[in-house]
């Protein structure tokens, strides 16, 4: 098969369009007609989409615009035919929010056809594939897009496209937007493939919490929020929000066994050091850059995001918890039971550098103050201050169990996720003079 490099194409598209024009002196440089090398190149790219076993995973971006849906990165996956009676017909599965997050899949014609160069078109009607380009309303947004839609490409012009390489590169006709077509094994399950990345990304960023993880690209730190969604907000680790936010789209896929998290467009840090691309590490539960490892994709500070201020953190009585924490909470409980009280559950909230603990039960909420103080070393002291109401049924005698349970968190904390370091929604809160004193706390999300 005959291996055509984007400067050829160039060549091609040019001597293809000024044919009719050539003099004999220019011909005679080719030891094929312009029209021969066009249709060379068709069938060459043709040959290579039909020849991966498995298909293509195609990261599709509609346009280059910065709001949603429009701009959202999406995977799709792709299974071009030459087999079984099978031509120039084409298999597309997705499972995003034009399929109402429902795995779907939708078969086509395609083509290589001669345009201003090769051009990959999806040529018949494809459910799957042309939701993008279909100018009616879309019906999961709030806003019309009547005559618009998501205003998306199902022509591709072909930029790099090589026989035996792992990726292909696409743009769209109409609004330019890259895609990066990548293969795909043999055996590949399209709904698989996507529950899989369903799976990962929810487990990864989940919805459950507003974390604010870290991208470092070279001396650039960056804290990165929305990443749940699919469209990312970058904007200067202690700078202002409003003023140095920008926005990122990104798509997860999977090759070889491993995650890999890529943005629309690179990511620019300082000296010229830029990223587009980083690759999942599941021993050290963080992205690395694919072109420098140095730069990095990490969850956030658990010691940090734990104390900020408004952040409400609840548990239940029976809530994975030390041996120490549990005959403290069973001792609580009982003590409660005396007067008819059902121990519910505990929580903190946090603001001005005081931490308000409540202890809900059946009927009564008792309510104690704590100051904050955060230690350089990411730590956080608790010291205990005073009941938050008054009355003698607030007082730390008035309940056995109380006293002890409510001077348990008069101590020095340090906390860690749970799962794993991107997923905050829960952590466990363990005491620096005791590592066998422990509770875990889970992120009250009905705040936000």
């Amino acid at each position: 098969m005959i291996k055509i490099n984007s400067f050829s194409l160039v060549v091609i598209a040019s001597a293809a369009l000024a044919l009719s024009s050539c003099s004999r002196e220019e011909d005679d440089l080719f030891s094929q007609s312009a029209i021969e090398r066009v249709e060379e190149a068709q069938k060459a790219y043709t040959n290579t989409l039909e020849s991966s076993p498995g298909g293509w995973v195609m990261e599709y971006y509609p346009t280059s615009a910065t709001t949603e849906p429009q701009g959202d990165g999406y995977v799709m996956l792709a299974k071009f035919y030459n087999e079984n009676g099978k031509k120039n017909w084409v298999t597309v599965g997705m499972q995003n929010a034009f399929t109402y997050d429902y795995y779907k899949e939708a078969s086509s014609a395609w083509e290589i056809i001669a345009d201003a160069g090769p051009v990959l078109s999806f040529n018949t009607y494809n459910e799957c594939l042309h939701a993008f380009s279909d100018p009616n309303d879309l019906p999961f947004t709030s806003t019309s897009e009547t005559g618009l839609g998501a205003e998306g490409d199902y022509e591709f012009i072909v930029v790099d496209m090589q026989d035996n390489q792992e990726f292909a590169t696409l743009k769209g006709k109409k609004q330019g937007t890259y895609v990066r077509m990548t293969r795909l094994p043999e055996g590949t399950d399209f709904k698989e493939y996507l529950a899989d990345l369903k799976t990962f990304k929810a487990r990864t960023f989940p919805t459950s919490a507003p974390n604010y993880d870290v991208l470092t690209v070279g001396d650039s730190i960056m804290k990165v929020d929305g990443i749940s969604g699919n469209m990312t907000t970058l904007y200067a680790y202690n700078g202002d929000k409003v003023t140095t936010s920008s926005l990122h789209p990104y798509t997860i896929t999977k090759r070889d066994g491993k995650y890999y998290l890529r943005f629309r467009e690179p990511i620019n840090g300082y000296n010229d050091v830029s990223e587009q691309e980083f690759v999942y590490d599941a021993d050290n539960d963080l992205f690395t850059g694919v072109t420098n490892a140095a730069n990095k994709l990490t969850g956030p500070n658990a010691n940090d995001f734990v104390f900020i201020d408004d952040n409400e953190w609840q548990w239940v009585r029976n809530a994975q918890k030390s041996a120490s924490m549990k005959t403290l909470t069973d001792n609580l409980y009982n003590g409660l039971k005396k007067k008819n009280q059902t121990f519910q559950n505990g929580g903190f909230t946090i603001k001005d550098s005081q931490v308000t603990l409540t202890l809900k039960t059946t009927t009564v909420t008792y309510v104690y103050i704590y100051d904050l103080v955060k230690n350089e070393d990411g730590s956080v002291t608790l010291k205990y201050k005073e009941p938050g109401t008054t009355g003698s049924g607030n007082s730390l005698e008035s309940t056995a169990g109380l006293k002890e349970y409510v001077n348990a968190f008069n101590d020095t904390f340090k906390s860690e996720g749970t799962l794993t370091n991107f997923d905050l929604s829960s952590v466990k809160l363990i005491s620096t003079a005791d590592a066998e004193k422990w509770l875990v706390i889970k992120y009250n999300i009905k705040k936000q």
